[in-house]
């Protein structure tokens, strides 16, 4: 599925949308099947084919868990380093969401 397709489907079922990347839609979150409130957002998540090399938006892991945080963050081509805690969610991450990371770059969370 395209990423305007999965926005406007997500929309269509009442639920904001964040287009992360580009291309087809590699993941989402909250993954499919989850239940969540109406008004929620939707991060979709494009697996780009940027070369390698090539600067990747980063993912906004707020609030995910660390096996959802390091899924998204392999999807983008991205590596995770996990500071203090491996407990909880994501309630902290260097560099910020929507920042310009190399590809194969590191996001550093904290969990709590």
């Amino acid at each position: 599925m395209g990423l305007a397709e999965a926005e406007q489907k997500a929309k269509e079922e009442g639920f904001s949308a964040s287009v992360i990347g580009s291309g087809a839609v590699s993941a989402q979150s909250p993954v499919a099947g989850t239940k969540a409130a109406k008004g929620v957002t939707i991060d979709i998540y494009g697996n780009s084919s940027e070369p390698a090399g090539d600067s990747v938006t980063v993912p906004n892991l707020a609030d995910k868990t660390l096996i959802e945080a390091f899924q998204i963050a392999k999807d983008s081509g991205l590596e995770i380093k996990v500071s203090g805690s491996e407990e909880g969610k994501v309630k902290s991450q260097s560099p910020k969401a929507g920042e310009l990371i190399a590809n194969g770059g590191t996001i550093t969370i904290t969990c709590g």
